[in-house]
């Protein structure tokens, strides 16, 4: 998947969406909120099934597909930014 930045707010939040690839859309903001003990990060993902009307009945396997693929990520991201303590 090819995507841009389209939206940066430094250190607020940032925006990509797909420019090319697998999904009908794909926007991904992510958002960064000072916490107690570090940084708390938000994903707001928006996506569409390829395919347009016929891929829609799969919307609802992908969303599910992406959301545990960014769990996974931030679990690791999280790992990772412990180590760096």
């Amino acid at each position: 998947m090819t995507s841009r930045i389209e939206v940066l707010e430094r250190p607020i939040c940032f925006t990509d969406a797909q420019v090319r690839g697998p999904f009908g859309s794909y926007r991904h903001e992510h958002r960064f909120t000072a916490v107690a003990d570090g940084t708390a990060v938000t994903d707001v993902v928006d996506v569409a099934a390829p395919l347009g009307p016929f891929g829609r009945p799969f919307e609802g396997l992908v969303a599910r597909y992406l959301k545990h693929l960014l769990e996974q990520r931030n679990e690791a991201i999280g790992r990772a930014a412990v180590n760096l303590r």
